[in-house]
């Protein structure tokens, strides 16, 4: 093993703070041994002191050991079948047998239930469209909820997305 007697060690860190902004710190830190030289777990060391220092700049917390970063939790993969989204509908939407409920009459239960985000929504009408592949009749029912085109589904009002959903899942196929 060679012996280092001195050195730098310099880390960048850059975390994105939105669209087309970023944080950027760079940490060097020099350092000298004496005349029997650095170690590894000495430079180990002043490496996790730039990581901390740099990290500490961007606001990001710093790992308690090692140098690699904690690492993030993955998003759930979809699956080809759509059992993510098939879930994601089922917590969202009534069965298709039970009729449309009067959007006037809404009651205790409807009011503690989330709102159905965007996402959720637009997600659904993808799901939807790939199996009936009728997009004339989406169109047509998002133009009914949300008015006349360019309107798109976000645009549908919160109140009124539970029917929008149980209505498109009554929407025929295309033929």
């Amino acid at each position: 093993m060679a012996m280092v007697t001195n050195g730098r060690v310099v880390y960048v860190r850059r975390v994105r703070t939105g669209d087309f902004e970023h944080k950027e710190a760079t940490v060097e830190l020099s350092f000298a041994a004496g005349p029997n030289g650095a170690g590894e777990e000495t430079i180990r060391e002043i490496a996790q002191m730039a990581m901390a220092r740099a990290e500490a700049m961007v606001g990001v917390a710093s790992a308690a050991s090692g140098l690699s970063r904690p690492k993030l939790a993955k998003p759930p993969v979809v699956a080809k079948t759509g059992s993510l989204v098939a879930s994601a509908i089922e917590a969202t939407v009534a069965p298709a047998s039970t009729p449309a409920a009067d959007p006037a009459a809404v009651t205790e239960a409807d009011a503690s239930e989330p709102p159905i985000d965007d996402a959720k929504l637009v997600e659904h009408i993808m799901h939807v469209q790939a199996r009936i592949a009728n997009g004339p009749a989406i169109r047509a029912l998002i133009a009914e909820f949300a008015g006349a085109p360019p309107k798109r589904a976000p645009d549908v009002p919160q109140d009124r997305r539970k029917e929008f959903l149980v209505r498109l899942e009554k929407l025929p196929p295309l033929k």
